[in-house]
């Protein structure tokens, strides 16, 4: 029997974790200022960084390394992914803008043989239409909020999270092939911070203990521990197949929104989380096995 490889399985899990991150928004609550959040939450992800490297005592972890740029670029494209995003849940139903934002493995998929001499195999074209399909089933299944007329300030917000989305990754993979997963970690939640925390400080906004809540949970632990489990595996996964496992994250928001928000799913929502299990199975199963392409000095 094949071994199963744990970096897989650690993508997979991350992308469940966080499968939550729509009931924690909702629970914060500040519609219209999303860039409130986005600062709010790089502030608690750096908290969490700066103890993760007092607690190493390994205070070389700060510096930026041999690409410097690269991490500024890095943290511009994810707070700017967090931004658009929750500027897409807001002008259209949450399955709408997750069926738009999950393109963003397709345009993996395409960028990995530029970016990384990924040859793009059969099975990822497979599962890439198996989590696709799945992904329309959940975010047209009608359960999804909003109804009327396509909103299209909504529709390019989504898109540009696609996008954002997929730069990211790239981005942050071509980071691991040299810098530590804690050092970028740190700098992505610096960038953010700088950039959108002003908006926090300047604008009138309330938040309820149930929201600061929210916000901790996005930032120490979706940002924070998710973000470095995600980065430390990322290296030893290809970029194709990493996008594939992201598609997981929208049957987790299913599950959570049943548990927190008594959101019921209907057929079509179970019909597709069958189809998006069954390609992230069938993508961890076809790498069980396989040689970790981490070398044997990487910190992490």
């Amino acid at each position: 029997m094949k071994k199963l490889r744990p970096e897989y399985i650690l993508i997979a899990l991350a992308s469940i974790a966080w499968g939550s991150g729509g009931v924690l928004f909702r629970w914060i609550d500040l519609a219209g200022k999303e860039q409130v959040v986005v600062g709010l939450r790089a502030l608690f992800s750096l908290l969490f960084f700066f103890a993760v490297i007092v607690a190493k005592r390994d205070f070389q972890l700060v510096k930026p390394g041999k690409r410097p740029s690269l991490l500024l670029l890095a943290g511009l494209f994810s707070g700017g992914f967090g931004l658009v995003y929750f500027k897409a849940l807001n002008h259209l139903s949450i399955g709408e803008a997750t069926f738009i934002m999950y393109l963003a493995p397709i345009f993996i998929a395409l960028a990995a043989p530029v970016f990384f001499k990924e040859k793009l195999e059969n099975t990822t074209i497979l599962c890439l239409a198996l989590g696709l399909g799945g992904t329309a089933f959940l975010a047209f299944s009608g359960t999804s909020g909003k109804t009327g007329a396509l909103s299209w300030v909504g529709l390019l917000f989504a898109f540009l999270s696609a996008v954002f989305y997929a730069t990211q990754v790239v981005i942050l993979k071509t980071l691991r092939e040299d810098t530590p997963s804690v050092t970028i970690g740190l700098w992505l939640a610096a960038v953010t911070s700088i950039v959108f925390l002003p908006f926090a400080l300047v604008q009138n906004y309330t938040i309820g203990l149930k929201g600061w809540f929210a916000l901790a949970v996005l930032g120490l632990f979706h940002l924070g521990a998710v973000g470095l489990v995600y980065l430390y595996a990322l290296r030893r996964v290809k970029a194709q197949h990493a996008g594939i496992l992201a598609y997981l994250e929208p049957v987790s928001a299913m599950v959570f929104g049943l548990i927190f928000l008594a959101e019921i799913p209907v057929w079509q929502d179970l019909a597709g989380a069958l189809l998006i299990i069954a390609a992230g199975v069938l993508i961890i199963l076809q790498q069980s096995g396989g040689k970790a392409t981490g070398s044997p000095g990487d910190r992490g």
